[in-house]
């Protein structure tokens, strides 16, 4: 299975992603965090952690909006007639990375992030006609400084909307 890409971005609440389809449309892909937690508290783990669980506040919510074309090029908004389903798969990470020295092997570490950390999209037309995906259940379990990574995944429907297949060489 191929590792998703990574798209680096100044701004970390807003990126964005293009790709051909094979019929050769340029497809636009706008993520934006438009709610996000600054402050949470930690539940912890163990017996009692289930029931001091604490969601995070306010819940994460990222918009989805899907052009044809990019840049200026935009023609159309194909958010609500794109045959395909979509969900988005929250991580968390530190938030800055952790230099380990001359420890090569990795220890095992309990999953900090828990509840559902997977919203599937609903179309909605407040504050933007867009998809948006909500995550409502998402506690973390260890104090510390982290930050929420967002993987989209999209199935699609129609042959005509997979990627482009790169031309193989004479």
């Amino acid at each position: 299975m191929e590792r998703p890409t990574v798209i680096p971005v100044d701004n970390e609440t807003k990126s964005s992603i293009s790709r051909t389809t094979a019929e050769g449309r340029l497809l636009t892909y706008e993520m934006t965090v438009l709610q996000q937690p600054v402050r949470a508290r930690a539940c912890g783990q163990g017996a009692k952690s289930s029931a001091d669980r604490r969601p995070v506040d306010p819940p994460p919510i990222v918009e989805l909006r899907i052009f044809e074309g990019s840049g200026g090029d935009r023609a159309d908004d194909l958010t609500f007639t794109m045959h395909a389903n979509y969900f988005l798969f929250a991580t968390l990470e530190a938030a800055r990375p952790i230099a380990h020295g001359r420890v090569s092997a990795e220890r095992h570490t309990p999953p900090v992030l828990t509840g559902t950390p997977v919203a599937g999209m609903v179309y909605l037309d407040r504050p933007n006609a867009a998809g948006y995906f909500i995550f409502p259940d998402l506690s973390v379990r260890h104090e510390g400084n982290y930050r929420l990574s967002f993987s989209l995944y999209e199935e699609l429907k129609n042959v005509k909307d997979e990627d482009k297949m790169p031309e193989e060489p004479d």
